[in-house]
């Protein structure tokens, strides 16, 4: 394998190995590793609130199951959300750290990969 100059090299020499597209080996990938449910059930300031979770655009979106789910959260510190959302992840998935996606203009929070601390990794 040659020099790898970032992420995007890192997932497109897997991807050709697997014989899939970048995009299919990410998703292939994370949902073997991170999404091995669908729904996620998150507490936060004591109210457990389900979350369904899906990828979108290279963001993992959460988004309230249900309108019970969002009367929870309509409770809730808005920014104590996105802080619990990113701990779960970063806890199911240790190898490699999300953030939040502040330019996400969709439902829901998204979290994306955070590509810095892979290239590090790969130094």
């Amino acid at each position: 394998m040659g020099h790898i100059n970032n992420f995007q090299d890192f997932l497109q020499i897997h991807a050709d190995a697997s014989g899939m597209s970048r995009e299919e080996y990410t998703a292939y990938y994370l949902s073997e590793n991170l999404i091995t449910e669908k729904d996620v059930k998150i507490e936060i300031e004591e109210e457990k609130v389900t979350f369904m979770l899906h990828e979108y655009e290279n963001n993992y979106v959460f988004i309230a199951k249900s309108s019970k789910d969002l009367d929870k959260l309509m409770d809730i510190d808005k920014d104590m959300i996105p802080v619990k959302l990113l701990e779960f992840a970063n806890n199911k998935f240790k190898e490699i750290k999300f953030i939040r996606n502040n330019g996400y203009l969709g439902a829901g929070y998204a979290l994306m990969i955070d590509t810095d601390s892979v290239v590090n990794k790969l130094k």
